[in-house]
C-alpha cells in the first residue's frame, strides 16, 4: 500500500578484457509499509429489534380467565453501535545471480542476454480489531421477567501474516546505447519457479455482559474472529507456481570516465502471490432449529481463511550512481 523507499545494489565483474561476458549480482529491499483504517458507524447508533426464535408463549393472568398466546415472535429491542480497524503490512526483498554476456554491437549499441536465478520474498500481514455494542435504548422497556443482558459487547481480534518465498530461474535480454555523455539503457527478464507460500492465523471473539443485574449470556471467549474460523488457527503452507517479469529503463549521464549518474523506471510483476487481506472467504450454513415445537430456519455465516492466489504489482523510480574499475 502507498510509496515506500528502497534500495538496490548491482555488483559485476567481467570475466574478459573486451567485456563480452561476465556475472553479475543484484539485491534489492523496499521498506516496511503499512496503512491504518478504522470505521466508525456514524450519528445515532442504530435501532435492533432481535428475534428470540420463541413463539407460542402461554401468559396466565389472574382474574382473565383462559391463557392468553402471544400472536407474533417474542422480540428484545436493542440500539447498535459499532467499530473496527485494520491495520496492513508489507515487506518486499530479492536477490538475483546472472551470467550476463554481449551478442551483438551495433555502432554504439551494445546487446546482451542473462541467464540466472533470483529469490523473491514478499510479505504481507493484517490485523483487525473490531466492536460491536448491543444496549437497551433509553426509554424503551424491555422484555419483562428476561435474563438476557441490556448491555452487551463483543470484540473479534484476527490477526493473518502470509510469507511467499519465490525460488526460480530467469533469461533476460538487454540493450545500452550511449551517445556523448548520455546513456540509455534497458533490460527485461522473465523468472519462473516455484513459490513456496506460509501462513499463519490466530482469531478470537470476547462475549462480554456489562449488565451486572442479569447473567445471560457469561462473559467468554470463543476461538474464531471475523475473518478466522475456528480452525484456522496455526500455520499453513502450500506450494504454487509463478512468473515473475521485470523491467528496468536507465537514462544515465557520464561524469567521468569511471562514473556515471543515473536515473531509472523499475516495474516487477509478482504473479500469484498470497495475500493476507485477500484470504478469507464466507461459509454459509443453513439449519432448522425447533424451539418450543416450532421450526425455524437460521443461517450461520462462518468466515475461513484460505491462501488464494492474486497478483501484485511494484513500480518505482530510481536516482543511481554507477563506478567502473
Amino acid at each position: 500500500p502507498g510509496f515506500a523507499n528502497g534500495a538496490r545494489i548491482n555488483l559485476g565483474i567481467w570475466a574478459d578484457a573486451s567485456h563480452t561476458w561476465g556475472l553479475e549480482s543484484s539485491t534489492f529491499i523496499l521498506d516496511r509499509v503499512g496503512d491504518t483504517r478504522s470505521v466508525v458507524n456514524a450519528g445515532n447508533a442504530n435501532p435492533l429489534v432481535l428475534g428470540t426464535g420463541v413463539n407460542n408463549i402461554f401468559f396466565i393472568t389472574s382474574g382473565l380467565g383462559e391463557p392468553v398466546q402471544t400472536p407474533t415472535e417474542i422480540t428484545i429491542p436493542r440500539q447498535g453501535t459499532a467499530s473496527i480497524t485494520l491495520s496492513t503490512s508489507t515487506s518486499l526483498y530479492g536477490t538475483e545471480l546472472n551470467a550476463r554476456s554481449i551478442n551483438y554491437q551495433i555502432g554504439n549499441t551494445r546487446i546482451g542476454t542473462l541467464i540466472g536465478a533470483r529469490y523473491i520474498n514478499f510479505t504481507d500481514k493484517l490485523d483487525s480489531t473490531s466492536f460491536t455494542r448491543l444496549a437497551l435504548p433509553t426509554g424503551v422497556t424491555d422484555v419483562v421477567g428476561t435474563n438476557i443482558s441490556r448491555d452487551l459487547s463483543f470484540t473479534t481480534l484476527d490477526s493473518i501474516t502470509v510469507r511467499n518465498n519465490f525460488v526460480g530461474a530467469q533469461i533476460g535480454f538487454d540493450a545500452e546505447s550511449q551517445v556523448g555523455a548520455l546513456t540509455f539503457y534497458g533490460r527485461i527478464k522473465f523468472a519462473a519457479g516455484p513459490n513456496f507460500q506460509s501462513s499463519s492465523a490466530s482469531g478470537s471473539t470476547i462475549v462480554t455482559n456489562n449488565d451486572p443485574l442479569r447473567a445471560a449470556p457469561p462473559t467468554v471467549t470463543y476461538a474464531g474472529g471475523q475473518l478466522t474460523g475456528v480452525a484456522d488457527s496455526g500455520p499453513g503452507d502450500r506450494t504454487r507456481y509463478s512468473f515473475i517479469p521485470e523491467l528496468n529503463l536507465k537514462l544515465g549521464y557520464q561524469v567521468a570516465p569511471w562514473a556515471r549518474l543515473t536515473i531509472g523506471y523499475d516495474g516487477l510483476y509478482l504473479g500469484h502471490m498470497a495475500r493476507a487481506g485477500l484470504s478469507t472467504v464466507n461459509n454459509t450454513i443453513n439449519t432448522t432449529v425447533t424451539t418450543g415445537g416450532n421450526p425455524n430456519t437460521s443461517n450461520f455465516v462462518q468466515p475461513a481463511f484460505r491462501l488464494a492466489d492474486h497478483d501484485a504489482w511494484v513500480q518505482g523510480m530510481s536516482l543511481g550512481f554507477e563506478l567502473f574499475f
